[in-house]
């Protein structure tokens, strides 16, 4: 019974990530407590963020760093029991910049009570 709850929010996520929709996504997936961890701290982001507010600001500071998203790709996501992930990479252009970046990433999730409690990306910086 989990996997199916955690594989119906897998793909909801990620038909939500193929649109660049974070704020639907957190919206209809995320629990208000939600942690997400991030491989480094950056301007944009502390390594750990807490709450789904906080999550939100983080995500809209992304979104300004990138003008145009060209594409983005979003693997069949790995599920077992109450945790899933899959590899998201997006090319889009940097704001103001002139130049287009490729990222990429892992993204590993957990679900509790039919909601996202914790996310984690790893990536490699640049």
């Amino acid at each position: 019974m989990k996997e199916t709850i955690t594989q119906e929010i897998a793909y909801k996520l990620i038909s939500f990530c193929k649109k660049s929709d974070w704020q639907g996504a957190y919206d209809q997936l995320f629990s208000e407590d939600a942690r997400s961890i991030e491989s480094f701290k950056s301007p944009i982001a502390e390594i750990e963020t807490i709450g789904l507010q906080a999550i939100r600001d983080k995500a809209k500071r992304f979104d300004e760093l990138i003008e145009k998203v060209h594409e983005i790709k979003v693997s069949e996501p790995l599920i077992m029991n109450n945790h899933f992930s899959f590899s998201l990479t997006m090319d889009g252009e940097m704001t103001g910049k002139g130049y287009t970046v490729i990222l990429s990433e892992i993204c590993i999730y957990e679900v509790q009570k039919g909601k996202i409690v914790y996310e984690q990306f790893f990536y490699t910086q640049n």
